[in-house]
């Protein structure tokens, strides 16, 4: 599925990411974020508010099954 990863006032990069990934307990909470930025009624597309480089460190760990990490910086 395309989302899209960046900061409010950012450029924003299309990242495509397996849908399997919507029920990991870290895109949960990279969801929730979205949630709380933007809430539910966002026209468009599904929007990460954080930097590429700790999108890319989540998606990571959640590669190698790993369930625990540290809050983004947003």
């Amino acid at each position: 599925m395309a989302i899209y990863v960046g900061q409010k006032d950012g450029d924003c990069k299309r990242v495509l990411v397996p849908v399997i990934y919507f029920n990991h307990p870290l895109f949960s909470e990279l969801l929730r974020e979205v949630e709380d930025e933007y809430g539910f009624n966002y026209p468009g597309g599904i929007i990460i508010p954080c930097r590429i480089s700790e999108f890319e460190r989540v998606q990571t760990q959640i590669k190698q099954g790993r369930v625990t990490r540290k809050m983004l910086t947003v």
